[in-house]
């Protein structure tokens, strides 16, 4: 699956440095406006296992039953599964990906290797769509 209304590649995001500081300074200006005021949630490489209940398929905060109306998500590698009613989508390392929460699940993948991995997730209740 490729670009679709429920998940779009906003481009490719490659931090001159991995680290937190600069990994939130350089992402936060490729952000749609209504995300740039949201925290953002940086995951560095600690060695531990994922959380089981982020290798199942899910939406953040309850889908259209919560508040997050939409996400976006980065990682170094094995980059976060998301699933629409068209089908399974699954970027390239360094995408920024923005997605519908309220209509799109999505998975860390099982393969995920906690000692190398980066992650960034925007959780936002804006409805502001980046196109």
């Amino acid at each position: 699956m490729t670009n679709s209304p429920d998940v779009i590649v906003l481009g490719r995001f490659m931090p001159s440095e991995l680290s937190p500081e600069v990994i939130e300074a350089e992402v936060r200006p490729l952000l749609p406006a209504c995300c740039r005021a949201e925290r953002l949630d940086i995951r560095v490489p600690q060695g531990i296992a994922p959380h089981p209940n982020n290798l199942e398929w899910h939406q953040d905060g309850g889908g259209v039953e919560g508040t997050i109306r939409h996400m976006i998500v980065w990682a170094s590698e094995e980059p976060t599964h998301i699933k629409t009613a068209v089908g399974e989508f699954v970027g390239e390392s360094y995408d920024l990906v923005w997605f519908n929460n309220d209509t799109a699940w999505h998975k860390q993948p099982c393969e995920t290797n906690p000692n190398t991995r980066w992650f960034l997730g925007v959780r936002c209740s804006g409805t502001e769509a980046p196109l």
